[in-house]
């Protein structure tokens, strides 16, 4: 028998991107298969959260679900972390995953101190350069500065921009590395044979089931299900409306990046 899982971290307020690639086939999808559709508050707590803020969240999500349609009659919806499944299923599925598995996963890039500090003697040194030609400049030795002079400062935020990541990567918890693991187990847990996914996380769902398959064979068992993406129609990967090159994202600092779940309601009335 099929089963679909799926799940939205509640953090932000859901957007057009949610609805579109996300909920509005989960609505549809409830008719045809036993369904799942779990509030992820587990994934959210990889960045740091208000603990009432991330409860009110929860149920605002929750709300939101049904009132765009899923049925609390025809699917089960449930909050992540009351299931303590989902924790210890990602232990014994961390213990045999690969690191280099997950290295691929991760958007973070491996940077050691020795690399931090020959960027920043590389940008002390592009700004000493920098300092040097404008004074020349002052003092009517220049009559105007060199064209290499703007190749730097654009070398300058080149080499900001690797040292905030390197920051970032220094500061990022081990959940947001590991977070892929707990992910699988989400699936896994239940043996759901089907997952709606977007284009861009499908690589999450191949990974669970390579999981999946490490523990079938590890204990010469069939145990686990290999889980199924379920890519759906158009609209399975909306664009920030900032930036075209990223996905429309409830974590963006910025609300003009989205078009939250108030405005779709407002456009629905009128």
């Amino acid at each position: 028998m099929s089963l679909v899982f799926s799940g939205i971290q509640p953090t932000g307020n859901l957007h057009l991107g949610n609805y579109l690639g996300a909920i509005r086939h989960w609505v549809e999808m409830q008719h045809e298969h036993p369904s799942l559709f779990c509030i992820v508050d587990m994934h959210a707590i990889t960045v740091p959260q208000d603990p009432a803020a991330l409860t009110h969240a929860t149920l605002e999500t929750t709300a939101a679900y049904i009132a765009s349609g899923i049925d609390p009659q025809k699917s089960i919806i449930f909050n992540q972390s009351t299931v303590s499944g989902h924790a210890e299923l990602s232990w014994i599925l961390s213990c045999i995953t690969p690191l280099g598995w997950l290295n691929r996963m991760t958007q973070f890039k491996e940077k050691n101190h020795s690399s931090k500090l020959s960027l920043s003697i590389e940008l002390k040194d592009l700004k000493n350069k920098i300092q040097k030609f404008c004074s020349e400049v002052s003092r009517g030795n220049r009559l105007e500065l060199p064209e290499q002079l703007e190749a730097m400062q654009q070398k300058i935020l080149a080499i900001e921009t690797l040292v905030d990541d390197v920051n970032k990567a220094e500061k990022a918890c081990l959940g947001l590395y590991s977070y892929p693991v707990l992910m699988a187990a989400d699936i896994l847990l239940y043996k759901a044979t089907h997952v709606p996914v977007g284009e861009d996380q499908k690589q999450h769902l191949e990974l669970a089931r390579d999981i999946a398959g490490v523990f079938n064979r590890h204990f010469n068992t069939d145990y686990f299900t290999l889980p199924k993406p379920l890519i759906q129609g158009e609209a399975t990967r909306i664009m920030s409306l900032r930036d075209g090159t990223k996905k429309m994202s409830k974590s963006d600092i910025s609300d003009f990046s989205r078009i939250p779940e108030c405005r779709i309601s407002q456009t629905r009335r009128t």
